[in-house]
């Protein structure tokens, strides 16, 4: 995946007792909104080549057709074991949900003209947290080369709708869209050194960063002076407060529109729920969307 060619939808969220549900939704919810387009393609495809999965000379499927890998990891440091999509594996791969693994991933690829991977594709991952294993991140990464999503302000739309339901279902502490993560850190942890290991069980008191969309915690919403305050700040387009008290907070109507001044505006509205310190540029990321030399806690 090339940086900011890939939309980024994540929810951190605190899961105790119903993750399959949770784990459905998310998984279901995606393949039936903002990629039902490649999913359809996916389950009407001919059979997949399984063989492929053991040598690589051999072509995935047939040439542009979708190919799905479904990986469910019991615990921190197993062995991944990718199962190639069927209707029977899809089915198999949602009921393991509920044993509630430490890593679920399932992986969209359009095959070339040659029926091998190209870099068309999507993630889906909801990983737990070594640390504290009731604190999930949820996250969906798509390129702009399997879904049009630069241009097309509709399917911006549909994301954000996607996140504010699936914020509710969890209850998510955070959430986000943007185009400038990197792994399972937000570009604010990456450019502050954190340890997601640290930040994710505090966000419900601290916010993992800042991006085009946010979704805050109640506590958070309250600590920022609430609906009314965040929209008379000026730097959102859009205050969604959420079934559960949480917020959403859309920075410009569409994300190409989120610029050098939209993201100050961002960082100063949000500056005092961040981490302390001033985020520096880190070589081979140039592209995150951050206020730079400057601490949030002087806006507190």
């Amino acid at each position: 995946m090339a940086y900011g060619d890939v939309l980024t939808i994540t929810t951190t969220s605190r899961v105790v007792d119903d993750y399959h549900r949770v784990a459905l939704s998310w998984i279901e919810d995606t393949f039936a909104s903002i990629l039902a387009s490649p999913f359809h393609s996916l389950v009407s495809s001919n059979p997949l080549n399984p063989r492929a999965l053991h040598d690589e000379t051999e072509p995935l499927g047939e040439p542009g057709a979708m190919w799905a890998g479904l990986t469910l990891t019991p615990k921190f440091g197993s062995k991944k074991r990718i199962q190639i999509f069927t209707d029977h594996a899809w089915h198999k791969y949602l009921e393991g949900l509920s044993k509630t693994p430490y890593l679920a991933e399932v992986e969209v690829r359009k095959l070339d003209r040659h029926g091998f991977s190209s870099r068309a594709m999507a993630r889906l991952e909801i990983e737990s947290t070594y640390d504290a294993p009731e604190w999930f991140r949820f996250s969906l990464k798509i390129t702009n080369s399997l879904v049009s999503w630069q241009n097309s302000l509709q399917f911006q739309k549909e994301c954000v709708a996607f996140l504010g339901r699936q914020a509710t279902t969890q209850r998510a502490s955070f959430g986000s869209i943007s185009n400038d993560g990197v792994g399972d850190w937000t570009a604010l942890e990456s450019s502050l050194d954190l340890d997601v290991e640290e930040t994710v069980p505090c966000s419900e008191r601290q916010l993992r960063g800042y991006s085009w969309v946010t979704v805050c915690s109640p506590n958070i919403a309250q600590k920022l002076g609430g609906i009314q305050a965040l929209s008379a700040t000026g730097a959102f387009s859009e205050v969604i407060e959420l079934e559960y008290g949480g917020l959403l907070l859309r920075a410009t109507d569409s994300i190409g529109e989120y610029d050098e001044p939209s993201i100050w505006q961002v960082f100063h509205a949000l500056g005092p729920a961040l981490p302390a310190g001033k985020a520096k540029p880190v070589r081979g990321f140039e592209h995150f969307n951050l206020v730079y030399d400057v601490d949030p806690k002087d806006f507190r």
